[in-house]
Formats: C-alpha cells, structure tokens, sequence
C-alpha cells in the first residue's frame, strides 16, 4: 500500500532520504544518444543545492533512473532573512518574483516580496520541501528533453521513492548503494571512472586539494566546476557542492558521517569489490574497524553487498531506529532496506 510522503517525511527536524525516480517506462531516455542529458541532471542539481536548505550527500544519474540521498535541513531555512529566501527563490523563479511584485525588475521584486511577510512564510517553507526539491530537478528535465525530442508527455515515473535513512549506518549504505550503481550495473570498473556519480565528484576535488597542495601534478580539469565558490582548499571537502562527509573535521556546513572522506572512499571501493563474483563473502580487512564505528557486522554488510539490491520501504535503518520511527508515525512498524532482491535499481 502506497504510503503518503508527508508520513514518511518529517518535515520539522533534519533527516536524511534516499530518492530514487525511474525514467517512463523504464526506458533509457538518459543513455545512448542522450547520454548528454546526464550532464542536465547533475547542472540541475548544484543549481538546486545553491538554492535550498536540502544537502545531496550522493547521487547517481544512471541511463534508465535517477538515486539522489538528500538531507533536508528544515532549521536553517527557519533562521534564513527574509531576503535571502526571496532571492534564492528567484533563481529559480524569477518570473513568478516578478508577477507576484507587479513589476519587471527583479532587484526591485525581490525588495517588494521581502516585505509581504505571509508570501516569505511560504517560500520559507519551501526551501526545505523534499517534494519541491524533487519537483525542480525532474520537471525541468522533462521539459528540457521534450523539447529537444519535439514530444510532449511524461519523461519520469509520476511517484519516486523516497524511503528515510534512519541512522548512520542506514545513510552509509545509502550513500554507497548509489556510488556504486554504475558498477553495479556494468558500465564502469572502479569508482573513479563512475561518470555522473558523486563519487566521482568527491575523487576530483580530492586530486585538486592534493594538486593546490604540490603533491600531485595533475588534476580533472572538471575538478574547479564542483565548487561552490573560489575558496582556499584547507581540506579535501572545502568549498565542494556536496555535503561533506567528516563530521568532525567540517568546518562552514554539517557533516554526514563519523567517517573521514578517505575512510569513506576506502568504504566504497572495497565494497564494489565484494560485488564482484570472485570476492563474494570475502571482505577486507580494512573494512571491520571502519564498520564497528557505525555498528555495524562486517560480515553482515559482506552478504548485503554481494548480490544486488533494491530500494525497498520507507524507512532503513536498525531495529532501534525503525521502533522510534514507527512510534513517530502511529503504526506497528516501519518495512524497508537496501535489500538483496534480483534487479538493480
């Protein structure tokens, strides 16, 4: 039974979410000749991170699908001023600024939205909607690629999946659920040659921060174009779009995980190996003390990752966490894990 996305999400405190929205049909409007169309959908989301309070910690733009983990931050747009909430609403709105004002120019627009308290409540809202996030990043796709097809219709499945990450271990599996779809899927060997992943994204600024430093001569000339701004590279996850891993060490923005980005990198990697059909049950040794921080059984992740899984439910988390869940929503239980059904997601 479809359960209603304002159950599964909760709006007044920070959470994070695994996306997941299949192209119409299954059918790769994203591969092939529109391949291109990728490069769409990865512009569209830092556009959308610049705007609202919502973090993507990973993403994957895949042929047939789309996996985006999001973590929604409803505290910092309740303490936003009121003209930065217009403002950033009008990069994405300027024409609806301006109807709403009655006038053309949008500095002046902005001025007069930023007084009519009741508009700015709304937008304010807004910023930290998962289902308005979603809403910007798919309808201008589809309407972008219809265009170019000279077809009118839908490009997305109407309802995307969005189950709630409950805890740290819950988001770490997310997170590399999504990393390692391209390899999961075939189309790339290791997780720096994953085009339009995030870890990709993270590998890059983190060969540039080793390249501004002397270490490394060389960097990915797409590296600079993944931050959000010219800044001074004082750590691996400085100024990049995503949200940063390290929980400890980030300075301007919240971290993910009680994991540094190079633990986190080693996660990922060592765990697209067990995917492979001779590693199966096998897992590295520098995997077990990594895992124990977010208590979680080496061998149990080992066998999670060696068939491929599915997004499944609207909650994954520890038995713990999905009691508090379900407790939250006034049901008996909350169903959902990455789980190990046939069929890649």
């Amino acid at each position: 039974m479809t359960v209603p996305r304002n159950l599964i999400v909760d709006r007044s405190t920070v959470g994070c979410y695994h996306c997941l929205s299949r192209c119409v049909r299954r059918a790769f409007l994203c591969g092939g000749e529109f391949e291109h169309r990728k490069d769409w959908v990865c512009e569209r989301l830092r556009l959308l991170v610049s705007v609202y309070t919502i973090d993507v910690a990973a993403y994957a733009v895949m042929s047939n699908h789309l996996h985006v983990v999001v973590r929604i931050d409803p505290h910092q747009a309740a303490a936003m001023p009121a003209h930065e909430v217009v403002e950033r609403w009008s990069r994405l709105f300027p024409a609806s600024i301006r109807r709403w004002a009655g006038t053309m120019d949008l500095e002046q627009a902005i001025d007069v939205v930023t007084g009519d308290p009741p508009r700015v409540a709304i937008l304010r809202d807004r910023l930290s909607d998962l289902s308005w996030f979603m809403k910007c990043a798919k309808e201008h796709i589809a309407r972008r690629a219809n265009r170019e097809d000279g077809c009118t219709g839908c490009f997305w499945e109407g309802r995307y999946k969005s189950p709630r990450l409950l805890d740290d271990g819950a988001v770490l599996k997310g997170m590399v659920y999504a990393d390692l779809n391209p390899i999961r899927a075939g189309v790339a060997t290791t997780p720096e040659q994953s085009t339009h992943t995030s870890i990709q994204d993270r590998i890059h600024v983190r060969q540039l921060f080793e390249k501004r430093r002397g270490r490394r001569k060389r960097a990915p000339g797409r590296a600079s174009s993944l931050l959000l701004s010219s800044v001074e590279l004082r750590s691996p996850e400085d100024g990049i779009w995503l949200a940063p891993i390290d929980r400890q060490r980030s300075r301007d923005r919240a971290g993910l995980l009680p994991l540094t980005l190079d633990q986190y990198l080693t996660v990922v990697d060592e765990t697209g190996r067990l995917i492979r059909s001779d590693k199966r049950g096998a897992i590295s040794a520098r995997l077990p003390s990594i895992l124990e921080r977010l208590k979680i059984e080496a061998s149990a992740w080992a066998t999670t990752w060696g068939e491929i899984g599915r997004v499944f439910g609207t909650a994954i988390g520890g038995p713990k966490a999905c009691a508090t869940e379900a407790q939250r929503r006034g049901v008996r239980r909350v169903v959902g894990s990455l789980g190990t059904s046939p069929g890649a997601d």
